[in-house]
């Protein structure tokens, strides 16, 4: 083999390395993306709780001076006020979960990426030393 042909299958194979490399260092990101993106849905739905809870207990003791706790009306507010919070923890759930299969395929989409340049860079080998 000549030196040029060496030189080619060397950086072929640098070439194949770093986009292996490059892609865990990716799937590392991602990861750490996910994390994030899950503690600030945690951080939000805990949000939502607590706002929750402080409005029920305004209720409470808006009833309280008012002598009206057992109240239908009472009773149906703190149930909206539940439904309420309710909601906007399933909907910051349903959204968590779209970015998480957005994230996944955007990984596989990269990954896939990644073996056709692996692929293509070993074509490139065997047409170089047909030649």
């Amino acid at each position: 083999m000549d030196p040029f042909t060496i030189a080619a299958l060397a950086l072929s194979g640098l070439s194949v390395g770093s986009s292996v490399v490059a892609q865990s260092r990716q799937r590392d990101v991602e990861r750490r993306q996910d994390a994030i993106r899950s503690a600030q849905q945690t951080r939000s739905n805990l949000a939502s709780i607590r706002e929750a809870s402080i409005r029920r207990a305004q209720i409470r003791a808006a009833a309280g001076v008012q002598g009206t706790q057992e109240s239908s009306p009472v009773q149906g507010a703190q149930g909206a006020v539940q439904s309420v919070a309710s909601g906007n923890v399933a909907f910051t759930k349903g959204i968590s979960n779209l970015q998480n299969a957005a994230s996944f395929s955007a990984r596989e989409a990269n990954r896939f990426q990644s073996l056709a340049g692996a692929f293509g860079s070993g074509a490139n080998i065997f047409g170089n030393l047909e030649e």
